[in-house]
């Protein structure tokens, strides 16, 4: 039996997304940090100049800070780059650096 269509049916459009350049060519070892929309998930990217940890903690309140086992931290043993999908619901991410060796680091979010 055929379904009778009442109304119109929306238009899908693309998703959207943000970015948060945390880091550019800088030294992260007092840290950085930047806060997080409402979104399920983010994608971290890290571009190091060179050998370096990463340490990676994120909070739900932007007052109290937590380091997850699974994604902290990142260590990079000469210049090279790292993708991290993440899929906590936090308010805000902080990077800090082991020593002073510059560093890229970009956040996006996709709504």
């Amino acid at each position: 039996m055929p379904i009778d269509q009442k109304g119109d049916i929306e238009e899908l459009q693309g998703r959207a997304g943000s970015d948060h350049q945390l880091a550019e060519s800088e030294d992260i070892s007092d840290g950085v940090e930047t806060d997080i929309d409402d979104v399920s998930g983010f994608t971290i990217f890290l571009s190091s100049d060179g050998s370096m940890d990463v340490t990676v903690e994120f909070s739900p309140d932007g007052t109290h800070w937590f380091e997850p086992r699974s994604e902290s931290p990142i260590s990079f043993t000469a210049a090279n780059e790292e993708v991290i999908r993440v899929e906590y619901d936090v308010s805000a991410v902080r990077l800090t650096g082991s020593n002073q060796t510059t560093l890229d680091a970009q956040i996006r979010e996709v709504v």
